[in-house]
């Protein structure tokens, strides 16, 4: 008699991977292995079966009195936010940072301060014309620590470039000073891209069991939470084409992942215009108005997928009350710019830069203990089709 098993959701592989063309799912490999703290499919049904509902003598329902409706299927994703470990290497998480998102930018730089030129706002850099704007650079500072920051000002053959914010005072780069580039993620104006994720489960005896495979999945929502004493976490969902079991490829020969340890908040520094400043927790949830075609006559499943309304970043940031400034600019409904460093080792470092959120007045109350400004508001475009909004930078 044969031993019956129970498949394991504890050793479950997940890998995902940027479509080339709409709903097809393209070839998977080791390299496309994420790890992940959920993966669900909720609401994902192939035939959405329905009741004909007619007159007839028995009480009970037809087996054969179904009719079959449109496709439907969808994701949602919580995941740690790690790097790769090796700067210009992407991360595990890269499909749904791309996809949702929109544009990925990977630019490979190692050059020098120029001698004489360093300073808190930018340098003439030794090598590397033709820099773009947005791009996070990495600066190692007088004090050991590397510092990213975004450049604001294309370096257009003279080698200068400026960057946002300011390093701190004291920081400025010594002559010779490493500059490297990193990974960049920043919003596209369209966003059709989609990823497809498929789902491996084992048995008990190490043997295959559940696999599946979702295509035409589209990032609608995003989130990216930092802590002070926590992994930076991330999270995505959204509706997608078809979710099968039939159609999963068979599971890579291996799960290959990059990047170990992630850095936590009891690493990072915290700036808001050009000043230092500290923080309990930063929320950033991204709303993407990304949907997927899936109402057309003659058709049982999403045709593509497009932007249907305006997105909006929500940025809730949670400070103690220890400083007038910010309130002062949220009651004056001034825009203040926000910069996140998460981690100061190469490879394994997180910059998150939002040059114009509007926050609201913060419902603060008096009690016995510690006052918090619970800062709720938006990150804002500088001007139309800047896409400025937000950049995410991993170093």
């Amino acid at each position: 008699m044969a031993l019956s098993t129970v498949q394991i959701g504890r050793i479950g592989q997940a890998y995902a991977k940027k479509e080339t063309t709409y709903g097809t799912v393209p070839s998977l490999a080791s390299s496309n292995a994420f790890r992940h703290k959920s993966l669900t499919f909720p609401g994902s049904d192939v035939l959405n079966k329905r009741e004909i509902i007619e007159k007839q003598s028995s009480p009970g329902q037809l087996a054969t009195n179904m009719t079959t409706g449109r496709t439907s299927a969808s994701f949602n994703l919580d995941a740690i936010l790690r790097p790769s470990g090796t700067i210009n290497t992407l991360p595990e998480l890269d499909p749904f940072l791309e996809c949702g998102f929109g544009t990925k930018t990977n630019t490979t730089l190692s050059t020098t301060v120029g001698a004489g030129t360093g300073a808190v706002g930018g340098a003439t850099l030794a090598s590397g014309t033709g820099t773009a704007i947005g791009l996070p650079v990495l600066i190692t500072c007088p004090d050991g620590k590397k510092r990213a920051r975004f450049l604001t000002a294309a370096n257009t053959g003279t080698g200068v470039v400026t960057w946002a914010p300011d390093l701190p005072a004291g920081q400025v780069p010594a002559d010779g000073a490493a500059v490297k580039l990193g990974t960049l993620y920043r919003i596209s104006a369209q966003n059709m891209n989609s990823l497809s994720i498929a789902h491996y489960l084992k048995n008990t005896d190490g043997t295959a069991g559940l696999s599946r495979v979702l295509s035409g999945g589209v990032v609608d929502k995003m989130g990216i939470n930092f802590d002070a004493n926590d992994d930076p976490m991330f999270s995505a969902s959204g509706a997608a084409k078809l979710l099968s079991a039939s159609a999963a490829p068979s599971q890579p020969a291996s799960f290959t992942t990059v990047g170990s340890q992630p850095p936590s908040g009891i690493t990072g520094e915290l700036v808001l215009g050009n000043t230092a400043a500290k923080m309990l927790k930063m929320a950033i949830d991204i709303e993407n108005a990304i949907k997927v075609r899936n109402e057309s006559y003659g058709y049982d499943s999403a045709e593509e997928s497009y932007r249907a309304g305006r997105m909006k970043i929500g940025v809730t940031l949670e400070m103690r009350a220890n400083s007038q400034t910010q309130y002062d600019l949220a009651v004056a409904g001034t825009n203040l710019g926000v910069f996140l460093q998460t981690g100061f080792t190469e490879g394994n470092i997180i910059a998150v830069r939002m040059p114009n959120v509007l926050f609201q007045v913060p419902d603060t109350d008096d009690p016995d203990d510690e006052v918090n400004f619970p800062f709720k508001g938006e990150a804002k475009e500088s001007v139309d089709g800047a896409l400025d909004a937000i950049f995410v930078g991993l170093l």
